[in-house]
Parts: structure tokens; C-alpha cells; sequence
């Protein structure tokens, strides 16, 4: 498929924030794994609404995350809630 234009990273840059500028494009972000941003028209009001792609959550995040199900596991195990096979013993 031939393009009907080339640009090259700056120009496109350059062409994206004139845009935006004028507010005819939107950043949704970049999805993970992906090297660059995406962007959604804003030429027609429609049912498609963008919704900006939601960052994954930082290592802060996860660790309290984390924390908190380990908090939640051991009052669980500490009131002797278990599994019958299980070697761990409550109260341990």
C-alpha cells in the first residue's frame, strides 16, 4: 500500500501538534509495549468516544498492592482460616 504522503518523525511530530493545536486530534496515550503515542481524531462528534489508555500501575503501586493482600492473608490464616492440607499452622 502506497502512502499518499511521507512524512518523517519530525514533520509528523510537527503535523500532530499543529493539530492538536487546533484541537482536531487528542493524545489517548501508548499502550504498553508500544514505542509511540496514539492519537484519535476529533473531527465528528460520535458514539465512538476516546478514552485515554490508563497507564499500568507503577512499582509503588503494586508493592502496596501487594502489601495489603499479604496483610489481609496472614489476619486470615491468623484466625485459623485454612486450608485442611495446608502445612502452615495457624497463628504461625
Amino acid at each position: 500500500m502506497k502512502r499518499l504522503h511521507r512524512f518523517d518523525a519530525d514533520e509528523l511530530r510537527e503535523t500532530i501538534d499543529g493539530l492538536a493545536a487546533r484541537e482536531l486530534v487528542a493524545s489517548i496515550g501508548r499502550l504498553p509495549g508500544q514505542k509511540e503515542g496514539r492519537y484519535a481524531h476529533l473531527l465528528a462528534d460520535g458514539p465512538d468516544t476516546v478514552e485515554p489508555v490508563r497507564a499500568p500501575p507503577s512499582l509503588e503501586e503494586r508493592v502496596a498492592r501487594l502489601e495489603s493482600e499479604v496483610a489481609e492473608l496472614r489476619k486470615t490464616l491468623g484466625q485459623g482460616v485454612h486450608a485442611p492440607d495446608s502445612p502452615v499452622k495457624p497463628g504461625v
